[in-house]
């Protein structure tokens, strides 16, 4: 069966492929056909000028975004200084200045303000002191009435 294979395979007539099913014939470009059409490239347009107005109006529109910008990088740095104040971040848009340094300084009166505040409040409830550690000035008693179980 081999041997029919590859007599079939060696008879193929030129211009046929040669597959394991019946040939198929190829089709012959003809040698004196014309070149396919060759499209022509469009010129580039020329470049579109916007209008005043228009020039303006994107200036503006770009000078919010970066207020905006700016704006929101101030409350996020306003955010974490008063987390790691231990203070409650929900203050951060009172604190916004009008740069990243203006900012920092609100943040710093007000945690000074608040301390001062907190203290004040806190102070009839702490006798006028500082608190103290009662667990270390009691004295060590004996529990006579507690046995060890076993």
């Amino acid at each position: 069966m081999e041997e029919e294979k590859n007599e079939q395979l060696s008879y193929a007539e030129p211009g046929t492929v040669q597959t394991g099913i019946p040939p198929v014939s190829v089709p012959e470009v003809p040698s004196d056909a014309a070149p396919a059409p060759q499209q022509e490239v469009p010129a580039p347009l020329p470049e579109a000028q916007p209008a005043a107005g228009e020039v303006a109006r994107l200036e503006r529109e770009v000078a919010a975004l970066k207020q905006e910008r700016l704006r929101r990088l101030m409350l996020e740095e306003a955010r974490t200084g008063l987390e790691e104040r231990g203070i409650a971040v929900g203050f951060a848009p009172f604190l916004l200045g009008e740069d990243p340094a203006d900012t920092r300084r609100r943040l710093d009166l007000f945690e000074r303000e608040y301390h001062q505040a907190l203290r004040a409040q806190l102070a009839p409830y702490l006798g006028g002191g500082e608190p103290r550690d009662f667990s270390v000035t009691r004295s060590f008693r004996r529990r006579s009435g507690i046995r060890k179980l076993s």
